[in-house]
């Protein structure tokens, strides 16, 4: 898929890039963080080679995330009140990431570390098992462990700041991937709830690899393999591979 960058755009992503080597915040305030300009977004939309199958993609997400919210809204109840008891405090937590064209939004996750744990900017990665351990409650741990910490996506979804399947949503202090992403293209695709990279290993494989894994998705974007990585995510969640 051909793309086209502005100067604009690359000086954009450079400052980006040097932002996250010395360790600054670089989430809203990263010039990389704020979203296109419109006649740039546009001018994205016009060369992708998917677009008819990305207004069907959206349209069937809402309808999913509308019935799976109907569905869900009892398992949704008593996990946030189970939350609540195990350990007072807020029962979501939301962070900024990294969206489609590098767009930020909050991800709505049921909270699996203790009230008070600091992790704003701390990816899923980047914690072993021994800190889960410290950080977090069973209760807790098995969330994740379930991947049921996930479900409240199902609201990002529903408002089309994610998509069912996609590259997993990242942080900005993830500058290795994001530059990878921008390189392959797959940037360019809406976040989703599991993906490509998360049915080959999920925590198991490295930042690199699921840039890889994310690039390879955008190259086969379509119906099929959105289906097949959709039912291949149900199998993998049951077996709970790779999860803390």
């Amino acid at each position: 898929m051909s793309r086209v960058e502005t100067v604009e755009e690359k000086e954009h992503i450079e400052q980006f890039l040097e932002e996250a080597k010395n360790n600054i915040s670089v989430e809203a305030e990263s010039p990389y963080a704020k979203p296109y300009s419109k006649e740039r977004v546009q001018e994205i939309r016009a060369t992708e080679k998917f677009k008819p199958y990305m207004i069907l993609k959206t349209i069937i997400g809402w309808l999913g995330a509308f019935v799976a919210l109907l569905i869900l809204l009892l398992p949704f109840i008593l996990i946030s009140i189970i939350s609540f008891c195990a350990d007072p405090g807020p029962v979501f937590f939301l962070q900024t990431r990294c969206g489609r064209n590098g767009k930020p939004f909050k991800v709505i996750k049921f909270r699996t570390m203790k009230r008070g744990i600091i992790h704003t900017h701390v990816s899923a990665q980047a914690l072993t098992k021994e800190d889960y351990k410290k950080t977090s409650n069973g209760w807790q741990r098995w969330l994740r462990k379930t991947s049921l910490d996930e479900l409240p996506q199902v609201f990002n979804i529903l408002i089309g700041q994610m998509a069912w399947i996609g590259p997993r949503p990242i942080m900005y202090n993830e500058y290795l991937v994001i530059e990878r992403r921008i390189e392959n293209g797959a940037i360019h695709c809406k976040p989703g709830l599991s993906g490509l990279a998360q049915v080959n290993g999920r925590r198991a494989i490295d930042y690199i690899v699921k840039a890889n894994f994310d690039g390879e998705y955008y190259e086969k974007f379509g119906l099929w393999i959105d289906i097949k990585l959709f039912f291949k995510t149900i199998f993998y969640v049951f077996e709970r591979k790779d999860a803390a």
